[in-house]
């Protein structure tokens, strides 16, 4: 039997995982780096996302979950581009709003507040959410 060089080398096997090895722990403090909010600053109830709705008013409740991190006073709305936040109530804990400047077809609600990251170091952060909702007239609508 012949014994020849292995086209292996034990050495270079390890450096090739060690390499890897590093790179993963590299890409997961990146990922925690970019990712320093922790639990979500708010959560929007209603409308429900994609849904089709009625011409009328639309009620929108935005949830801070961790109020004590979200600073409430920055809570800002726009549906379809244009400032709504005038139209919530804000508290510590959330904000109700009715919003009636809806159109027909597709709408955009964007829901934004600042609040302090749970990593690095309290920093200050913005959380934002959209929901994407359908206006559909009634026929009666139409004929009025």
């Amino acid at each position: 039997m012949r014994m020849g060089v292995r086209w292996w080398d034990a050495s270079r096997l390890k450096r090739s995982a060690a390499l890897a090895g590093g790179l993963l722990v590299g890409a997961a403090l990146a990922a925690l780096v970019h990712w320093p909010l922790g639990p979500s600053l708010l959560e929007i109830s209603g409308p429900d996302p994609n849904a089709t709705l009625p011409n009328e008013a639309i009620e929108v409740f935005v949830h801070f979950p961790h109020a004590d991190r979200t600073r409430h006073e920055t809570l800002e709305v726009r549906l379809n581009g244009a400032d709504v936040t005038d139209a919530f109530d804000t508290a510590g804990n959330g904000a109700y709003g009715s919003v009636v400047l809806v159109v027909d077809g597709e709408n955009e609600l964007r829901v934004g507040v600042f609040g302090r990251s749970w990593w690095p170091g309290g920093r200050l952060v913005e959380h934002r959410e959209v929901v994407r909702f359908r206006i559909r007239r009634s026929i009666q609508d139409n004929w009025a």
